[in-house]
């Protein structure tokens, strides 16, 4: 029936009452805290088993290239768009869309990626606080060479130096990195 409530709505906010803050409890190797994939997993999974919820991943756009490091390494990045459709067991669903990215020296950029659009979806779906660690996007400016703000959605630029090749995976993605 159309005015019936469907189950995901119900589901997230289940999963929403089950998860309390996930901090960043991991340091890497250069001394910043961080929130590792295994804590998300672990804080999540059994929230969304209770309440019936899976969740289905979708490249819809890529950007990928070859990039140097401030130490002159060579490095591929990524920057993806991923749609998320979390599932109810009556089919309904919920999507969100969110941005990946990552540099990796080896084989791992995509899957980084991955990671960190995923990260990305299940917080900001959730509503799962960060136990006072956020940081607000109007807390900081960024100017760009040019003495303007960063704020016109411009792409890396293309260049013989390394610059990010543009694939998309779909001929209505046109996202600018």
């Amino acid at each position: 029936m159309e005015n019936e409530p469907k189950q995901i709505f119900a589901a997230i906010t289940a999963v929403m009452k089950a998860v309390g803050a996930i901090g960043k409890g991991q340091k890497n190797p250069q001394g910043w805290m961080f929130r590792g994939i295994d804590d998300l997993y672990n804080a999540i999974q059994p929230a969304l088993i209770e309440n019936g919820v899976f969740i289905v991943q979708t490249v819809e756009a890529a950007t990928h290239g070859q990039v140097k490091t401030s130490g002159g390494k060579t490095v591929e990045a990524v920057h993806l768009r991923v749609k998320h459709t979390f599932y109810a067991g009556d089919g309904s669903f919920v999507e969100a869309v969110t941005a990946g990215e990552a540099m990796d020296s080896s084989d791992r950029a995509t899957s980084q990626a991955m990671t960190d659009a995923f990260k990305t979806a299940i917080f900001k779906t959730f509503c799962i606080p960060v136990a006072g660690e956020a940081t607000d996007p109007d807390e900081h400016h960024h100017e760009l060479g040019n003495g303007k703000p960063n704020g016109n959605g411009a792409a890396p630029p293309a260049n013989s130096n390394g610059a990010l090749a543009t694939h998309t995976t779909n001929d209505n993605a046109d996202i600018p990195f």
